[in-house]
């Protein structure tokens, strides 16, 4: 029978989300969010507007130390609460352009293998989250599940033919 996610929720998260599922607050080493048991394997960076176009900027080079960590997981994501309307059309607090704040993101999406959802609002960044988590703790457990059941059958047959030439 398959356990239901609990939630991590980085320790350092200043506005974290509330979810549905139990969640727990813990330091993760990548991201703001993963799930208890896969979070060497999975994590959300959750961002604001403002906040993105920081780390595309005067943050880059700690920003980049977190994408490079991120790519080494099976799965990493960004979670910008911020239409992708809204930040073509410059409604961010920097005088970075948008030219340059659209192609710095597609630019880390290709080096990094990084998907990038762009929300309308923040309780939709929770739900687009909570489901990305969700469904990777799903995927991960009928995974290991799967491959545990394949080997045992790998198993069997190998024991049958085993004891056929004994």
């Amino acid at each position: 029978m398959k356990e239901d996610p609990v939630f991590i929720i980085d320790t350092r998260e200043k506005r974290p989300y509330s979810f549905s599922a139990p969640a727990r607050v813990q330091t993760l080493t990548t991201g703001d969010y993963s799930v208890a048991g896969l979070e060497n394997r999975i994590a959300i960076e959750r961002k604001s507007v403002d906040d993105l176009i920081g780390c595309l900027t005067r943050e880059r080079e700690r920003f980049t130390r977190e994408l490079e960590r991120g790519a080494a997981l099976d799965y990493f994501a960004l979670v910008v609460e911020c239409s992708l309307e809204d930040l073509a059309a410059g409604k961010y607090k920097s005088a970075m352009s948008v030219k340059s704040a659209v192609q710095s993101i597609l630019a880390l999406s290709i080096r990094f293998r990084l998907p990038v959802w762009f929300v309308h609002n923040r309780a939709h960044g929770r739900r687009v989250t909570e489901s990305l988590l969700t469904k990777f703790h799903g995927w991960a457990t009928t995974t290991a599940t799967s491959e545990f059941n394949s080997n045992k059958q790998k198993g069997a047959e190998e024991e049958k033919k085993r004891k056929k030439r004994v």
